[in-house]
């Protein structure tokens, strides 16, 4: 026993900070391991841009909306929309509010860098983002009509009495749309579309492509949402 208790002092003498340092990093490796493992899955990924700002409550509401829709996509037991929104304000929009604050006799200063980040943000989530079914504003979504950015209607066999053009539906002329009471968040003209899989998307492989399935089944889920 002796001997025992004599080769842990020196064990402890020589390796106290190795021993501490060791057992700190098996705590965190175990705590970060165990997060990952109980992080909830994201089933569909929801994009919003336009001139609206959500709280965060309602965002939590609009995520629910969506889930009462959505099926279990992934087949984990739960169902888990993440929804992305962005604030982003076209130049006509800008001039719109200053004339409206003009003709209102208040200030109306916008901020410029604010809105260039906003923008650059809702452009990099249109090239690369999680999110392929998209909550656009009409002049947002003006900007990319066009150029291949969003799927046609017909390719997704998809239609629609609710259709704004051969690539978009007026979101809130849906059943769906105008059901749930959090949409009256969302401006009346609303579009709802769908992003095509460009090349950097396709490159990501596997997981990608089921990505764009996932929410291409609640895209269908929603424009065939009926409530009666």
């Amino acid at each position: 026993m002796n001997k025992i208790i004599s080769w842990l002092d020196n064990f402890w003498y020589h390796y106290k900070w190795h021993t501490i340092v060791s057992a700190f990093l098996v705590v965190v490796f175990g705590i970060c391991i165990g997060q990952m493992q109980s992080k909830e899955k994201v089933d569909a990924y929801i994009m919003y841009a336009g001139p609206s700002a959500f709280l965060a409550a309602d965002i939590y509401e609009l995520q629910d909306a969506f889930e009462a829709v959505m099926p279990d996509l992934n087949g984990d037991g739960k169902k888990v929309v993440q929804f992305i929104d962005v604030t982003v304000l076209t130049d006509a929009q800008i001039q719109e509010n200053i004339e409206k604050a003009e003709k209102d006799g208040v200030e109306y200063k916008p901020d410029m860098k604010y809105i260039y980040d906003a923008r650059q943000k809702f452009k990099l989530q249109l090239a690369a983002g999680d999110a392929y079914l998209l909550l656009l504003d009409p002049q947002t979504y003006s900007e990319d009509y066009g150029v291949g950015m969003y799927e046609k209607l017909a390719d997704l066999g998809i239609k629609s009495e609710h259709a704004n053009d051969d690539s978009s539906i007026i979101f809130k002329e849906t059943d769906f749309g105008s059901y749930m009471p959090i949409f009256d968040k969302l401006p009346d003209d609303t579009l709802l579309c769908f992003r095509t899989m460009n090349v950097t998307s396709k490159g990501r492989g596997k997981k990608e492509q089921e990505k764009y399935n996932n929410q291409l089944e609640l895209f269908k889920e929603i424009i065939e949402f009926k409530t009666n």
